[in-house]
């Protein structure tokens, strides 16, 4: 009786072993995340220019170096580890082709094709791994971001291959993104449009026949508007030479200035009840000349002043 309790006992501990010895070779898998990412605030500061095809340029909210590990222990040396990424929620105020990523074996940064796609970030092999990965994303904002809270949540997903047969995986939580816009209203103007030379009034500007004096004009000048929301924009003059001129003979028009409008008093140039990318490149300036204008420098300076509601 004794002797064969011994050999139940011997088998037992060989069945152990051998269940043991198995769990060993497939060892263990983890995967470590980074916690959630603040990207910051959409603000006029983003707004840093135009481009050469007078669009709008914008500096995007960005966050690097946000680690993400991988791990293998004692596994076989025909492993293979997969960690993929998904775009699993994100706000409906986010446009999700303009939130990218990268990181791993992702150099560039990419976009989400759709809601809920794994895309791949890198793939290891050996028998034992153990890899930091950097991730990186990016929001690139326009004016179609209006005030208000952003989110995305991002999802992480780590497969295990043993000889080219599923193992094991792993399935994280889904990571929040998160950002916020700022009601914002920025004003461009070239630098090649912030000085005006009209030019000199001389007698070749009257006509003796008719009594009239033909203005001196400008070439065209441009502005841009870039806002998220509604916005005014006035101009004003004043002297600021040596001799005055007189601003109701001192005049603009472009934008909402149908025709030539006298500066003598505050006008509007441009007024939306709504943002966007505003382009106003008809903009130009005349003064009429006068008998009563003394002969000296004349100086005038024009200011643009863009408020929002």
């Amino acid at each position: 009786m004794i002797q064969r309790n011994k050999w139940r006992i011997a088998f037992l501990v060989v069945i152990l072993l051998v269940i043991w010895g198995s769990f060993a070779s497939a060892g263990w898998l983890q995967l470590d995340l980074h916690p959630a990412v603040d990207l910051g605030t959409i603000n006029a500061g983003n707004f840093v220019g135009i481009t050469p095809r007078g669009e709008g340029l914008f500096t995007p909210l960005q966050s690097t170096g946000n680690e993400v590990r991988i791990r293998l222990s004692d596994g076989c040396p025909g492993s293979v580890g997969m960690l993929s990424i998904q775009l699993f929620s994100a706000s409906r105020n986010v446009d999700i082709t303009r939130f990218k990523w990268k990181g791993g074996d992702q150099r560039d940064y990419i976009a989400f094709p759709a809601m809920r796609t794994w895309m791949e970030v890198a793939q290891v092999s050996g028998a034992n791994w153990d890899r930091t990965f950097m991730m990186s994303y990016r929001y690139y904002p326009t004016t179609a971001d209006q005030h208000g809270n952003y989110e995305v949540r991002l999802r992480f997903r780590l497969r295990l291959y043993v000889d080219g047969e599923r193992d094991d995986a792993i399935l994280k939580i889904p990571i929040p993104i998160y950002w916020n816009a700022l009601s914002w209203v920025a004003l461009h103007i070239p630098t090649a449009d912030r000085t005006v030379a009209l030019g000199t009034i001389g007698p070749k500007l009257f006509d003796p026949t008719t009594g009239v004096w033909t203005p001196l004009v400008s070439g065209k000048k441009r502005a841009w508007v870039i806002a998220n929301i509604g916005f005014t924009l006035r101009v004003t003059a004043r002297n600021t030479g040596t001799m005055p001129a007189d601003l109701a003979r001192f005049q603009m028009i472009g934008g909402d200035l149908v025709t030539f409008m006298s500066l003598n008093v505050e006008r509007i140039l441009a007024s939306r009840t709504t943002g966007g990318f505003l382009r106003i490149t008809n903009i130009r300036y005349q003064y009429v000349p006068s008998w009563a204008d003394p002969p000296g420098a004349y100086a005038v300076t024009v200011t643009y002043t863009i408020t929002a509601p």
